[in-house]
């Protein structure tokens, strides 16, 4: 009779797709797990994919705080670093997030010759530097105070792009490509970011295909 029940309730199950399912994945910070904080803020955001974790120092003038599960950045130098620097050729950074106005938010990397960024720069323009400079107008403007997942994806071919709540951000200035060989230095999540709230990261080494872009979008949403 055990055994009858236990197999009703298998056949009736339905599997929870989840990041870990995507064979590029290299890093996934997922809110509430395994972060660590003081009085200052946060210490630490644990990669629960690979091992480059997310650390927090300097006090609470430097440090975010845990809200939730949720990181919030609401200070100018609120920032966490990268255990080790995201160097990259092809990529997608995919963040949940929210703001409670536009500016410099998301992740800062700096290197040689000078500060490359990702950043949502306006409610209704994202833009990404990498060596060269792209902006990107939203197919749809963004609220304050409302969830949203962006991800940016630089293909082989060194195609850049960007996408807000699965809708494909429309290239408004620069050629919207970047030779892969031009790598990323990503070294922090933060500053300037204030008036930032990050959910969940998912990090790739390649871009999406339309499916599993469908797929992280989804899963994201629920965050």
């Amino acid at each position: 009779m055990g055994l009858g029940l236990g197999l009703n309730l298998s056949a009736g199950y339905v599997p929870i797709w989840e990041p870990s399912e995507l064979s590029t994945l290299l890093h996934w910070y997922r809110v509430g797990v395994g972060q660590t904080s003081d009085a200052d803020g946060v210490t630490a955001w644990n990669d629960q994919k690979g091992s480059n974790n997310l650390t927090g120092t300097g006090g609470a003038a430097n440090q975010p705080v845990l809200s939730s599960g949720a990181v919030v950045f609401n200070a100018s130098d609120d920032h966490l670093a990268y255990d080790s620097a995201l160097t990259l050729g092809k990529f997608s950074f995919y963040l949940r997030v929210e703001h409670s106005s536009p500016g410099d938010f998301f992740t800062t990397q700096v290197d040689s010759g000078g500060t490359d960024f990702i950043k949502m720069q306006t409610n209704s323009q994202a833009r990404i530097k990498i060596s060269n400079r792209f902006d990107y107008n939203l197919a749809t403007s963004l609220s304050n105070d409302t969830k949203y997942t962006v991800g940016y994806e630089r293909a082989s071919d060194g195609t850049v792009k960007v996408f807000v709540n699965s809708e494909e951000a429309t290239l408004a200035s620069g050629d919207g490509n970047e030779a892969i060989s031009n790598l990323t230095n990503f070294v922090e999540l933060g500053r300037p970011a204030q008036g930032l709230t990050v959910y969940e990261i998912v990090i790739l080494n390649d871009a999406l295909d339309a499916t599993n872009r469908a797929l992280l979008f989804e899963y994201l949403s629920s965050k």
